[in-house]
């Protein structure tokens, strides 16, 4: 408890690297010292890997998180996928977004907010019948529950995404309305015109 207590002033220190360094040395000596401090030190090394993302030591970050987010913690696979967004590293960052959003069971506060962000990875990567799928999947679920008001804008915005898709046709790029369009009968993602 020693070293968590440790663990703790050094990371509500100043914030410097070193701080958080140390604050993360405490808290896995802690987990080695005493295997029921660990739900505990675990925390306390969440803290810190966000702490180090906040103050742009994002490689540190990366590091400790993935340790965290491969032993099933929610909030460091949702911060994972945050870093890998804001990388570019959307393939990354679907992963640990969707990973968040399977772990979170019963689905909860994170379940829509992991779920849209997956949905935005497969539309960046052009996954679109993937973004589609977890686009159903974010519906259903929204049915009987509500959206925050960030995660209800990225909603609307990918289910327009989804309506643009199919504005114009797959094969030879015209534009579609109405009679012409025909929706694709397999991943009904995308439609084609009437030509042959």
């Amino acid at each position: 408890q020693a070293n968590l207590a440790l663990s703790e002033a050094y990371l509500g220190g100043r914030g410097c690297s070193r701080d958080l360094d140390e604050a993360r040395r405490y808290a896995e000596v802690a987990m080695t010292l005493d295997s029921s401090m660990r739900k505990v030190a675990d925390h306390v090394l969440l803290l810190v890997g966000i702490a180090y993302f906040k103050s742009d030591a994002e490689d540190k970050a990366k590091e400790l998180l993935t340790i965290l987010a491969e032993g099933d913690q929610v909030e460091a696979q949702l911060t994972l996928g945050d870093i890998c967004f804001r990388e570019e590293d959307y393939g990354g960052a679907k992963h640990w977004l969707l990973e968040a959003a399977l772990q979170d069971s019963p689905p909860e506060e994170h379940y829509g907010s992991a779920l849209l962000g997956a949905v935005n990875c497969c539309a960046m990567l052009g996954l679109h019948c993937e973004e589609r799928f977890w686009f159903r999947v974010i519906s259903n679920w929204a049915r009987a529950n509500v959206l925050e008001p960030s995660d209800a804008k990225r909603y609307e915005a990918a289910h327009k995404h989804l309506r643009k898709l199919r504005a114009f046709c797959r094969g030879c790029a015209v534009a579609l309305d109405g009679p012409t369009r025909k929706l694709c009968k397999g991943c009904k993602t995308y439609c084609y015109c009437s030509r042959e």
